[in-house]
């Protein structure tokens, strides 16, 4: 098997945009179900949005209090 000098993912090999989205989803699946897609909706427009209500509400788990 062939040597990688760098991991996947670091600045030598980063990922790809479609790598990075599967990652993201990935680890969010499991704490926020189906609401991964609205955090990733929220952070896109993170440097238009008046303020981080949004995220903020889309990242607390179901059933968590608020």
């Amino acid at each position: 098997m062939p040597r990688a000098d760098h991991a996947r993912g670091s600045l030598d090999r980063p990922l790809t945009s479609d790598e990075v989205r599967a990652k993201v989803d990935a680890l969010l699946e499991p704490v926020l179900s189906d609401r991964g897609a609205d955090v990733v909706a929220a952070v896109a427009e993170i440097t238009t949005s008046p303020d981080l209500r949004r995220l903020a509400a889309a990242m607390v788990p179901e059933g968590s209090a608020a």
